[in-house]
């Protein structure tokens, strides 16, 4: 899918700059006019810009900050999978949004959804209003930190009959979601937090590692039935103190649903391996499924992804949460507890494939095989040297030696 998206040398050509990083300004001064905009836009569709994906999706992320900053955006086919998760929602709060990557998969399912979006990036921001824009989404698109909350800059967004029209307003209307979707940074450190009303019970995450931060502040944003999914490192299943402490907590108040494992290497920026951490409000099971399709993909460009078959087994089996052997678990309660709330998935879902027995008969008569191949071979080179000492008398007393060493090599084996 990212072999089809436009390059980044037609992505400057639309935008009408010679180099990467004059973008972000770029496309900030073309929102901020609605004829340039609308005339970019068009230019984009006409030269195959796909709405249900991210054009930005690899240009910008070879342009992020992921040792600072820790930006990573979501691949395509991690997009996919969560939409269908998630089916048709009416709407969809994305908190650090990015570019919009995840957003724009959830949308696709749904575009007449109401749409909310976080980014705290200036670099990131103006391509998610200019994403959001282009597809004629409406919602709320807020530059603004998710952990703190300060706001920077807010964006109304209207539809209309081809793009959406675009107003700043002052303030950040309060509401709640039918969805919320999360590709936080991983791992990120953080100097403050607003803990969200009506979670005053949950501890913050350790400063070094906001991603249960992000967790709480989507988690606040869930209305009644609704679904949160977060993906994130999967030290956030099995690291101790404050973060086992959450885990507990929403456990206790019975808000996790499911745990998936997802493949390594399926990102851009980083290797780190993630899972999908599920949250439903008014569950009326009481277990959790844990489900590893870490195996569950194909390798395209020395990344793995998920095709639509790897993702139509996954949503099946959530949607079933039946038992799998080495694929899926469900796990009660009590179990958990007795794990010490350690989510890790070995501990849950066995994936481990014993080696096939060796064969000690087959291995005993090639080396046998070998052996006398060795023994052929050093006869033959000890002949060879005899005839050289027969033709070569300079040499002979040397060609004598090496092969006596060859037959006396030759009887020991």
């Amino acid at each position: 899918m990212e072999d089809e998206m436009l390059t980044n040398d037609e992505i400057n050509n639309l935008l009408g700059i010679s180099e990467n990083y004059k973008a972000p300004n770029r496309v900030r001064d073309i929102i901020k006019d609605k004829e340039a905009r609308e005339q970019v836009f068009k230019a984009f569709l006409a030269n195959g810009a796909e709405l249900d994906r991210d054009e930005f999706l690899v240009y910008v992320q070879e342009q992020a900050d992921r040792n600072k900053k820790k930006q990573v955006l979501t691949p395509y086919s991690i997009g996919r999978l969560i939409a269908k998760l998630l089916d048709k929602q009416d709407s969809i709060a994305d908190i650090a949004s990015g570019t919009g990557s995840l957003l724009i998969s959830q949308w696709a399912t749904n575009r007449n959804a109401f749409v909310y979006a976080e980014e705290v990036s200036d670099q990131l921001f103006p391509f998610l209003l200019f994403n959001a824009t282009m597809r004629n989404m409406t919602g709320i698109i807020a530059h603004m930190d998710s952990l703190t909350r300060e706001v920077k800059e807010v964006y109304r967004l209207n539809k209309t009959e081809h793009f959406s029209n675009i107003a700043q307003i002052s303030g950040l209307p309060e509401r709640s979601f039918s969805s919320v979707i999360e590709n936080p940074p991983y791992s990120l450190s953080y100097t403050s937090m607003k803990m969200p009303d009506g979670l005053k019970e949950y501890p913050l995450p350790p400063k070094s590692k906001a991603d249960l931060g992000f967790v709480l502040q989507g988690l606040s944003k869930l209305s009644d039935k609704s679904t949160l999914v977060s993906i994130l490192p999967d030290g956030v299943l099995f690291r101790g103190s404050r973060e086992q402490t959450i885990r507990k907590n929403l456990i206790k108040h019975n808000l996790l649903d499911a745990v998936i494992q997802l493949p390594d290497k399926m990102f851009i920026g980083t290797d780190i391996p993630t899972v999908l951490f599920i949250l439903k409000t008014n569950r009326t099971n009481k277990d959790i499924l844990f489900l590893d399709v870490s195996k569950s993909c194909n390798r395209e460009n020395k990344r793995n992804i998920l095709t639509e078959a790897n993702i139509y087994k996954i949503v099946k089996t959530y949607q079933s949460r039946k038992e799998i052997d080495r694929f899926c678990h469900i796990a009660s309660i009590e179990q958990i507890e007795e794990n010490g709330y350690n989510l890790n998935m070995p501990r849950y879902v066995d994936t481990f494939e014993a080696e096939p027995e060796v064969d000690l008969d087959a291995v005993l008569s090639d080396l046998i095989k070998d052996d006398e191949e060795i023994k052929e071979t050093s006869l033959s080179l000890a002949n060879l040297f005899d005839e050289l000492t027969s033709k070569n008398r300079s040499g002979a007393k040397q060609a004598q030696d090496t092969a006596e060493w060859l037959r006396r090599s030759v009887g020991n084996l």
